[in-house]
């Protein structure tokens, strides 16, 4: 197996341990809004933020020690574990080598697996987080 992982990539942590590597990453936010609508009229007067949600798809992941269900990461009746340890995933711009992003309290949701016709076989994976830094505005805000 090789370590070598070209394009935009992610590494995944937990705590200061390595998991694993995941390229063609995909981050998206939802800003979940509720409309405000008085008791008097029954037109929306305005929408307000009650929540957001973050998700990162990633179209390639390894991981180094062990595939995400022996590390109890993904739910399998054998090795599944409640209270598994939170992720951090650093997403990095493959060609500067800077952090972009930073997601803190990953968590997975989906994984699938794809074969293809000369029997190349990649790992996806979905994940939902608490939060997520930008890398990128914060050090231009200090600067």
């Amino acid at each position: 197996m090789s370590d070598i992982i070209t394009g935009a990539r992610a590494s995944l942590w937990v705590g200061a341990k390595k998991l694993g590597y995941a390229t063609s990453v995909s981050v998206s936010r939802q800003i979940q809004q509720e409309a405000f609508e008085p008791l008097d009229t029954i037109e929306v007067q305005e929408y307000v933020a009650v929540g957001i949600r973050y998700r990162i798809e990633c179209g390639f992941v390894r991981f180094l020690d062990k595939p995400a269900t022996a590390l109890g990461l993904l739910a399998s009746p054998e090795t599944y574990k409640a209270g598994n340890p939170e992720i951090t995933m650093k997403i990095m711009d493959s060609v500067s080598k800077k952090t972009l992003f930073t997601a803190v309290g990953c968590a997975p949701e989906s994984d699938s697996t794809q074969i293809s016709a000369r029997g190349m076989a990649t790992f996806n994976m979905g994940f939902v987080c608490r939060s997520l830094i930008d890398e990128v505005s914060k050090a231009n805000a200090t600067a």
